[in-house]
């Protein structure tokens, strides 16, 4: 999927619904406001039946404004009526009357389709009721956000019209509410999509186990791992769920709880910001914003890096050493605390086991 979510948002699709806009070579053209299909009409003829399916009630103009546009005869009169009606209400939406048929297996296949948009045609950010931060489901196992479901035009799902190339990458199949956990990473624009409870106790015993890794060069015990649990989950409500902060709270429950039983690595990891960086041997860690897959490369020399996304903890994640160069041309150079949770827990992993 595509980096760029910055596009202009585009018309909800309205199924079912059609508008005209006046063609400049002469005539209307009809467009479905469902699948984004168009056609023409043009034979005069054809104009007062147009104008009665976007509400023309048939009513003529005055004999003075016929007079004056040399109109003579009734038909005539009646197309010039209908054609006054249509350039002063273009751009009016209508139920479809039939312009743009749809046979019967594809009006079965949408009827019976899960409801993914909302009443305005949009796919909603937040359930309802209960205000929960909803994610997308497409059909090649990927998540996107809402913001990219309604902005890109390529996004599809069943209640819609039937695309002619269907494409995974593209099509959402479902949609549910991100309850607890870690933040999902949209596919196509790499924004978190943040779990309405935060992170799972789980999820904090794996990150307090890489930072004593780090810190201590092994892993705390069952009870100093609760206690630390404990420590982190009083941080975490103060600081609003900034769970990004992990490894400060780690540092300062190792700090306060612990004393001087730290080992020298571990007093020195205390004692220094970028002490992360030093333990791990990493010379620079860049982020190209998100411009290529491998959005971050962390040097552990001047020429070996390795090459992560944000998702680099899924399947189709990218997380493999690679060769490059220090310098701007890999992005704008970060910290280690910067990193989002699941890329620091790659670099840890990785590092610890090349």
């Amino acid at each position: 999927m595509g980096n760029d979510c910055g596009c202009a948002a585009r018309q909800a699709k309205k199924i079912g619904f059609i508008r005209y806009e006046v063609y400049p070579q002469g005539g209307y053209l009809l467009i479905d406001l469902g699948s984004g299909k168009d056609q023409m009409v043009q034979i005069d003829y054809d104009f007062p039946s147009l104008a009665r399916d976007f509400g023309w009630d048939g009513k003529l103009l005055s004999q003075e404004e016929l007079d004056a546009a040399n109109v003579r005869d009734s038909t005539s009169a009646e197309i010039y009526s209908a054609i006054q009606y249509l350039d002063e209400n273009e751009g009016k939406e209508v139920e479809d009357p039939g312009y743009f048929p749809v046979d019967a297996k594809e009006i079965h296949r949408r009827l019976t389709a899960k409801k993914l948009r909302d009443e305005k045609g949009e796919f909603p950010a937040f359930a309802w009721p209960g205000g929960y931060p909803l994610f997308y489901l497409m059909e090649d196992g990927e998540v996107i956000c809402p913001k990219c479901a309604n902005e890109e035009d390529e996004v599809y799902a069943d209640e819609d019209p039937a695309p002619e190339t269907p494409d995974k990458q593209w099509h959402i199949v479902d949609s549910d509410a991100h309850w607890e956990g870690l933040p999902l990473i949209c596919a196509n624009c790499n924004a978190e999509i943040h779990s309405a409870y935060g992170p799972t106790d789980s999820d904090y015993r794996d990150m307090i186990k890489d930072w004593f890794r780090q810190i201590r060069g092994s892993e705390p015990s069952s009870e100093i791992s609760e206690k630390c649990l404990e420590f982190v989950r009083d941080k975490d409500k103060e600081d609003e769920g900034n769970y990004a902060q992990v490894g400060e709270w780690v540092r300062e429950f190792i700090h306060d709880y612990l004393g001087d039983n730290l080992g020298v690595a571990g007093r020195q990891i205390l004692g220094r910001q970028d002490s992360i960086e030093t333990t791990l041997g990493i010379q620079a860690i860049y982020d190209n914003g998100g411009s290529s897959a491998d959005r971050y490369a962390v040097y552990i020399t001047d020429s070996e890096c390795l090459c992560l996304s944000v998702d680099c903890n899924m399947p189709n994640g990218v997380n493999m050493w690679g060769a490059g160069r220090l310098g701007p041309h890999n992005g704008r150079a970060i910290s280690f605390e910067q990193l989002p949770p699941q890329v620091k827990r790659c670099v840890i992993s990785r590092i610890q086991n090349k």
